[in-house]
């Protein structure tokens, strides 16, 4: 029985109750002030970013957005509380009830429910130096999910829709590298005829979807182990060790009632008017799904193309913007979804960091549908796009990379493969058909890749055919 703490770091300018400005790494304590670092006397105000993007959270996943919600202080004792306690939400959160419908990888659909979604600050974090409240006051909703998932399988396709979700809101970049996503792993098991649930541990420091999944899997065995031998499973916090892949003790976990919760008396209710509300749900964008399917519907991509295209908000963007000017929307999902991706792995670019222009990859595009180039050279040329280049015709100009079409070059280049490559000929002509392959490559290089590749397996064709 797996639930899930999802911590989501908002991408507002300011800190969630001062005006200290929110960023990632720099030196540490420079962003930080005395209402973040809880000095005696400061008071926090509630920043309005922060509610709007909790709310466009709680619409997306169905929730039921209160009228009225109220920030609670969760109290306990650690260096990353420079208050000794946080402000979070308890008994009143702003968000419940909600739904999450996803898909798993052999295409079975999941239902996941939502406890709740809350707003509360971020802590501190530890660094070289001791403690870095660069951290301290960020931020964060914390969506708690019913205990509905049952393998890390599901766990982590869960995950990644919930980070689609969010990207496509723009609220949240989700970069677990970088902590603003974070996931706690609450997990438990029980004999499959009980409805007791079982003792529950807590699992932290995962810092990807691969972690997350490898840390049920072990939890789940060791949990196991120990009912099967006469144990119990004792109520704790754990954490996830990548190197050894295991999970070690943390510390004691507590119940709610550990943290002593009491009303924040320095925030006042949170009262929502129904039209405010109602005027973010009608912003809500239209998320990866539908927008898949529209892209299929509209471009006549296939349905694979549509869901790597649609994976990652700003390459959607991307690929409509490209596939509006160009000729070909499929020649366009075929580089959106090959080469750019390739490129966006290998050089480790984010998909919001893209600089590649969409009218550029829309010339682009057209130069191969048109012919003026090949696909041989066209690499290069992408690879020029992915800098950031915006004069396609001009590359190809100043490259001298537009596609051999004349018919008297293309047959002198073919016979003299011929003449140098009697023997090839001779076994082509005896049955070896593979070796036609051959012919066209030592054709294409003899035009220094350019050669327009339809003429030169015409032309291998009829002169093959001629060759005693």
């Amino acid at each position: 029985m797996i639930g899930l703490e999802i911590h989501v770091e908002l991408s507002t300018q300011s800190k969630a109750f001062c005006g200290c400005a929110v960023a990632f790494g720099g030196m540490p304590n420079m962003r930080c002030c005395p209402v973040c670092c809880g000095m005696p006397g400061t008071l926090p105000v509630l920043n309005e970013m922060m509610l709007e993007y909790a709310v466009l959270a709680g619409l997306a996943f169905g929730c039921e957005i209160a009228p009225d919600s109220r920030f609670d202080r969760k109290n306990y004792f650690y260096p990353d509380l420079p208050k000794g306690y946080q402000i979070s939400q308890q008994a009143q959160p702003l968000c419940r009830n909600g739904k999450v419908a996803f898909f798993l990888p052999d295409g079975r659909r999941e239902t996941v429910g939502i406890r709740q979604i809350h707003m509360e600050e971020d802590t501190a974090k530890q660094s070289d130096i001791g403690m870095d409240y660069n951290r301290a006051g960020v931020p964060l909703i914390e969506i708690v999910t019913c205990p509905d998932l049952r393998s890390g399988e599901a766990v982590r396709a869960f995950l990644a829709h919930v980070k689609s979700v969010l990207e496509y809101l723009e609220i949240s970049d989700c970069r677990m590298q970088e902590g603003s996503f974070r996931v706690d792993v609450n997990l438990s098991v029980k004999p499959s005829h009980s409805d007791t649930l079982g003792t529950r541990t807590e699992m932290k420091n995962l810092n990807s979807f691969r972690a997350v999944a490898e840390a049920i899997q072990h939890e789940n065995r060791r949990q196991i182990q120990i009912l099967e031998s006469g144990g119990q499973v004792r109520q704790e916090t754990r954490r996830w060790d990548e190197a050894s892949q295991c999970s070690t003790p943390m510390r004691t976990k507590v119940d709610a009632g550990g943290y002593r919760y009491f009303p924040e008396p320095d925030i006042p209710l949170v009262c929502l008017e129904a039209e405010y509300v109602a005027r973010l749900k009608a912003s809500l964008p239209e998320f990866a799904p539908a927008l898949a399917a529209r892209l299929r519907e509209n471009y006549g991509i296939s349905p694979d193309d549509a869901r790597i295209i649609t994976a990652h908000k700003p390459v959607a963007v991307l690929f409509e913007r490209a596939a509006k000017q160009a000729k070909s929307a499929k020649e366009v999902a075929r580089w959106v979804t090959g080469e750019l991706m390739y490129q966006m792995r290998v050089q480790d670019v984010e998909p919001e960091k893209l600089e590649l222009p969409p009218a550029a990859l829309a010339v682009f595009a057209d130069a191969i549908t048109n012919g003026t180039i090949n696909r041989t050279v066209a690499k290069q040329i992408f690879g020029y796009l992915f800098s950031g280049g915006e004069d396609v015709k001009g590359y190809i100009e100043t490259h001298g990379l537009g596609q051999v079409s004349d018919e008297a070059v293309i047959l002198s280049a073919v016979n003299q493969v011929l003449t140098a490559h009697t023997k090839v000929v001779s076994a082509y002509q005896g049955g070896q058909t593979k070796l036609f392959g051959f012919l066209v490559g030592e054709v294409m290089q003899k035009l220094g890749g350019r050669g327009n590749p339809t003429m030169i397996r015409s032309a291998l064709q009829e002169r093959i055919g001629e060759i005693p």
